[in-house]
């Protein structure tokens, strides 16, 4: 009995081994500026993935960014495998060496790159591999239209070029991209969430206080880069209206970056300091999603926006411009409402209805729940890429 016992044990361990042995290993390509919607994504399918035969990785590339490797450190905290690939260059044959060398030591299986010096790095460091090349494009405008965007962008044609797969996150990436000639190539798959992290979250107390928020205040928030695309300024000047016909509504921005000193100039112009809080970047996402009554998205341009699918499966009421992906996800008095961008007026009163209106406005936010878990979960997109990577790979 006790031989068979053991000779018994051997063979599960055996399987076991065989079962970690065969995981596939997906190394994930990114030079990251912090951990914003793109970085979301990456560590919502990583986790999704990890949970299947796959052993994903995040590599992150150098750049002159202070939180270039802040994606690392998060990876980490979420229990993933990550790597960093040093680069002084905009374009640096030792990183090339070092992604080439990384590749061939842990026996990569697949690279999944994410951005147009991801894919630079990826292509060459797979070169005669025969190693797949997959990348998935996030929406990024030419701001400013200068020389080194038509460059990058031009540079990025070649990089997809050269994939096997290139995977839009939204119908409008894809047009965008459409002209590459890479058609045959594309493949839409909408990002994800994992809906757990949302659902039943309780409104935190102690957070809301520590806030200096009252419990008769009403809270408009919206979380997301500070920068052009987002239209941030829109919601600044419709607040003005706001704050004058409502004295308890404050405005809540979550995020960081190179536009909050003017954004916050702006506020002191229009005397709404006394409304208008900047948070910065925050890790407590959920907790803070609590607090909002209402979640407002004002981008001119966007793919799909993690931070929509994130106030949806918090069921939170929303107001989003019609641009992207989001007039797929957000169905007009269905399940949230849709504006045009630049609108300040139609802000003002898409807002102002949803406040006056609390049925209606707890009715969409439970349809817009609803639409996450059935459609909008990262184990969904997980599947949706994974098919992706098993055609690839064997």
């Amino acid at each position: 009995m006790r031989l068979g016992g053991l000779k018994n044990n051997f063979c599960e361990c055996n399987k076991i081994n065989k079962m970690f042995q065969a995981k596939k290993r997906v190394l994930f390509l990114r030079s990251a500026i912090g951990v914003f919607g793109a970085e979301r994504m990456i560590l919502e399918l990583a986790q999704a993935i990890s949970n299947r035969s796959y052993e994903p990785i995040i590599g992150v590339i150098e750049n002159r960014h202070p939180l270039c490797w802040e994606l690392v450190q998060t990876a980490q905290s979420y229990g993933l495998k990550s790597c960093k690939f040093k680069c002084k260059k905009p374009f640096d044959l030792n990183t090339v060496l070092q992604v080439r060398k990384y590749i061939f030591q842990n026996r990569i299986n697949l690279i999944h790159t994410h951005g147009y010096k991801a894919n630079f790095y990826g292509i060459l460091g797979a070169l005669n591999k025969n190693i797949p090349c997959l990348a998935t494009c996030h929406p990024w405008t030419e701001t400013h239209y200068n020389f080194r965007a038509k460059v990058y962008t031009f540079l990025d044609k070649m990089w997809l070029r050269r994939m096997n797969t290139v995977i839009a996150v939204s119908n409008e990436v894809k047009q965008q991209i459409s002209n590459y000639g890479i058609n045959s190539k594309i493949d839409v798959i909408i990002n994800g969430i994992n809906t757990g992290r949302f659902n039943g979250c309780k409104k935190n107390l102690i957070l809301y206080k520590k806030l200096g928020y009252n419990s008769s205040d009403i809270i408009i928030g919206t979380i997301g880069r500070l920068i052009p695309e987002k239209g941030y300024h829109f919601l600044i000047n419709s607040t003005k209206s706001l704050c004058s016909k409502l004295s308890n509504l404050k405005i809540l921005f979550i995020g960081d970056g190179p536009l909050r000193t003017q954004l916050e100039a702006q506020v002191l112009n229009l005397k709404l300091n006394n409304c208008v809080k900047f948070l910065g970047v925050r890790e407590d996402i959920p907790e803070l999603l609590s607090l909002i009554d209402i979640f407002v998205l004002t981008s001119i341009s966007e793919g799909t926006p993690m931070a929509l699918l994130e106030a949806m499966a918090a069921s939170k009421p929303i107001v989003a411009t019609s641009v992207g992906a989001i007039p797929q996800i957000i169905h007009h008095k269905v399940n949230g409402l849709l504006i045009p961008p630049r609108d300040t007026k139609a802000l003002a009163s898409a807002i102002e209805y949803l406040i006056t209106h609390p049925e209606e406005a707890s009715r969409m936010a439970t349809a817009a729940q609803q639409m996450i878990l059935n459609k909008y979960s990262s184990k969904h997109m997980a599947e949706r890429y994974i098919q992706h990577y098993e055609r690839l790979i064997d």
